[in-house]
């Protein structure tokens, strides 16, 4: 083991590490673990996501040591192999905050009274298919989440978002919902 520690490179140590060397792996790992920590904590939101990257980029690179190069520079390649993990952990977190937004029930109209919802309703029937329409019925009728849409109709998290945006956009777009949210915009409150 003092000859590991002592007398060969990291390049050297994964290249006998890649051999089947495990306590090479293991020096290669304690040597870079403070410079990898380093870089994984400057780019972390939190030191435990830091810890969680930094074990999961050693795990990661033992796994596909295989497709190192020995001949090239070991820091590069574990470093890439960290930057994809974070961009990884960066979407994962963005789509469960995402998910979280889009999952609350809305906040009921304070403006449009029942004669106005009505008759919005009436013309998203008009102007929307059947299936956007049941959409944004279970949405906004019923309350439904997007997860609980989804498992009623038989479609994915995203295509229920997909619709619930088009339907609402081609609302939008319809001078007939402008006209009314407009004229019930301008309507004095009694």
């Amino acid at each position: 083991m003092r000859e590991l520690r002592e007398e060969q490179s990291a390049e050297q140590l994964a290249a006998r590490a890649q051999g089947g060397h495990v306590a090479a792996f293991d020096e290669l790992a304690r040597r870079l673990s403070p410079w990898l920590m380093h870089y994984l904590q400057r780019r972390c939101a939190t030191a435990q996501d830091a810890e969680d990257l930094h074990q999961e980029t050693f795990l990661k690179a033992y796994r596909f040591l295989h497709r190192y190069d020995p001949a090239r520079p070991i820091k590069p390649w574990l470093q890439a192999i960290a930057a994809r993990l974070l961009a990884d952990h960066a979407r994962r977190a963005t789509r469960r905050r995402t998910e979280m937004l889009s999952d609350e029930p809305p906040a009921p109209p304070e403006t449009a009274g029942t004669h106005e919802a009505a008759e919005l309703w009436r013309i998203a029937a008009a102007v929307l298919d059947e299936r956007p329409l049941a959409v944004l019925q279970l949405r906004y009728q019923q309350q439904l989440s997007v997860g609980e849409i989804a498992e009623r109709l038989h479609l994915s998290r995203s295509n229920v978002k997909v619709i619930l945006f088009r339907a609402r956009k081609a609302l939008a777009e319809s001078s007939q919902a402008r006209s009314l949210l407009d004229g019930s915009a301008e309507r004095p409150e009694s």
